[in-house]
């Protein structure tokens, strides 16, 4: 059949597989054609070698898989495995620079393809040393008994390697030096092998810290090993901090890109019983979702007990997979529309300010030639340009307990937008600080409102470069007599209460003003304690510095104008290179 063809690659001859399933959804005639094309690639260099080159077209070619309906069909990739196929093999397959982390919904086919292509790469491959690792040890064998065996089992002859062994949860194909097995996930995991390929499956639900993994696992890899980390979310662990780093390709797979999860019935869209998912149904049609795929969804929410499973089994967005089990402090769903309507909108610029400091015998400290400096990886976010009309205020949070990071965020004092952000991790204060006052002076020399609480020294240097607009905070003298004023922002059991209060109502009465995405993402984590007091979630890698600042910024804005006086002459904003001089009275930054 083949030999009748004068020119065929491994593509024409996947192509006449699926030319002939779809004629005649006849298994036992794919069996005999599938034989007879293997037994055509066994005896032909060419197409050997094609093979050898790129393992992951066999398992169009010749392996097969169960569906859900339990018949054994064609292994023909569905659109999710397809989108997995072009970003793993992508040009040609050479390995992984990082870690894909796969975060998915239920039963999307996710791990079988990434099972069928360590399983193709075992028996195509000289010296591949694979390894599945699962949550615990009755998953670890069904994913090597019911995928991988399964799908090896029912190939032609032929192409089976020759085996040393074949056990329960291990292929060792000895001409090749080739193996592949499968194992709980441990504390001991792949010490003293060296891998080609590592698969996790379903990570976020492993009994180990997933340190304990990486520092296991890791130094077993070969310079060009693929790392596939694939799992359905289990609330805000290991794995949620793992994504939110951004050390891994992330890849998150919709639930509406699964061709089952759809239905011809429809009449669960004209009867939606609750408010939140008619909120979700107007939003799903919003993205343009089709409607058999919606009332899918409607149906699979009307059948859950714990409504909120709804949006961890069949998330819509990589947020909402990662739910928290305590309170969050912000309507979450609102978060999670703004957070998929700015995904892929960028900042005007990033970048830093570049500057020459003195430091004067009286101690004062005078920033001249400050510049504006564009990078992509800067720690500053300029969402909207300063208005020369308007006044901001500029909210800060210093490292204090708990916290890694320096945050400064900047708001217009009569949109109440989110301008601008400044986040970076263990800053010197003096820098924090001389940034902060770069950052103020160009947004009109905004009143700047930093936390004091476990730190000082920031704002007593905004105090000796002499910065005009700083907040105020008035402090009863401790004869309980007379009023004194401090610089800086106190956080007390009184004033966090009323700051937090006042963000929660404008956070839930218009999310739209909020332009970071790492604000918004530290937002879910923000939530009420025992105590009645808010912060962040308990754990490693989870913060409030965004917030915080946040919080302080809308909370202090009061002592800040709305906008500029009527007789200010308008300034030229065009660009950001600058100089201070305390001489020069009418200068462009001076008079404030």
């Amino acid at each position: 059949m083949m030999n009748n063809d004068k020119e065929f690659s491994l593509d024409s001859i996947i192509n006449k597989r699926k030319q002939l399933w779809y004629k005649h959804h006849d298994i036992q005639l794919d069996k005999e054609f599938v034989e007879c094309a293997c037994n055509e690639i066994v005896s032909n260099e060419k197409l050997r070698n094609e093979l050898k080159k790129n393992p992951h077209k066999l398992i169009e070619l010749a392996f097969t898989i169960v569906d859900k309906d339990k018949n054994t069909v064609p292994f023909f990739l569905n659109k999710v495995q397809k989108k997995l196929e072009s970003i793993i093999i992508g040009g040609g397959g050479k390995g992984t620079k990082s870690p894909y982390f796969i975060l998915k919904s239920r039963q999307q086919g996710a791990t079988a393809y990434i099972t069928a292509l360590q399983t193709a790469f075992a028996i195509t491959q000289m010296n591949f040393s694979g390894l599945t690792l699962a949550d615990v040890s009755i998953n670890a064998t069904s994913i090597f008994n019911d995928k991988a065996k399964a799908m090896y089992d029912r190939l032609p002859e032929c192409l089976k390697p020759t085996e040393k062994y074949n056990s329960k949860k291990e292929f060792f194909f000895s001409k090749l030096n080739s193996s592949w097995r499968v194992d709980a996930a441990s504390k001991e995991t792949a010490r003293s092998r060296t891998l080609n390929f590592a698969h996790l499956s379903e990570s976020a639900f492993y009994c180990v810290p997933f340190s304990f993994i990486e520092s296991a696992l890791f130094p077993a890899l070969t310079k060009n090993a693929y790392v596939i980390i694939e799992t359905t979310a289990n609330g805000f662990n290991d794995m949620q901090t793992l994504w939110k780093k951004g050390t891994c390709v992330n890849i998150f797979l919709e639930w509406w890109d699964s061709d089952e999860y759809e239905t011809d019935d429809i009449s669960s869209l004209s009867k939606l019983d609750d408010d939140w998912i008619r909120e979700r149904v107007d939003w799903l049609k919003d993205k343009g979702i089709a409607d058999n795929k919606i009332a899918w969804y409607v149906e699979k929410y009307n059948s859950l007990v714990d409504k909120d499973k709804i949006m961890q089994e069949f998330p819509c967005t990589p947020e909402e997979a990662f739910l928290s089990s305590g309170q969050c402090a912000f309507n979450k769903d609102k978060l999670n529309y703004r957070l998929d309507k700015i995904r892929d909108t960028k900042p005007v610029k990033k970048g830093r300010f570049e500057f020459k400091r003195y430091f004067n015998p009286d101690s004062s400290i005078t920033i001249k030639e400050i510049k504006w400096i564009d990078d992509p990886y800067g720690e500053i976010s300029i969402y909207q340009e300063p208005n020369p009309e308007r006044r901001y205020v500029l909210g800060g949070d210093t490292a204090g307990e708990g916290s890694d990071f320096f945050a400064g965020q900047m708001i217009d004092n009569l949109t109440l937008n989110q301008v601008a952000t400044y986040r970076v991790e263990q800053a010197l204060d003096l820098e924090y600080a001389t940034q902060m006052y770069c950052l103020g002076l160009m947004y009109n020399t905004a009143l700047i409102s930093i936390e004091v609480n476990f730190n000082i020294a920031s704002i007593s240097y905004l105090e000796s470069m002499d910065y005009k607009k700083i907040f105020v905070r008035e402090q009863v003298d401790t004869m309980g007599t007379d009023y004194s004023n401090k610089y800086g922002f106190k956080t007390t059991k009184a004033t966090k209460p009323l700051i937090i209060s006042e963000l929660r109502q404008i956070i839930n009465d218009d999310v739209d003003i909020i332009n970071d995405i790492a604000t918004l993402q530290e937002m879910f984590t923000f939530e009420k304690k025992g105590d009645g007091m808010y912060g962040a979630i308990e754990g490693d890698g989870f913060h409030d510095d965004t917030v915080m600042a946040l919080a302080i910024a809308y909370g202090t804005r009061h002592q800040q104008d709305i906008a500029a006086p009527k007789e200010r002459k308008k300034k030229d904003l065009s660009h950001w290179m600058f100089e201070t001089d305390d001489d020069d009275e009418d200068s462009e930054w001076g008079n404030y």
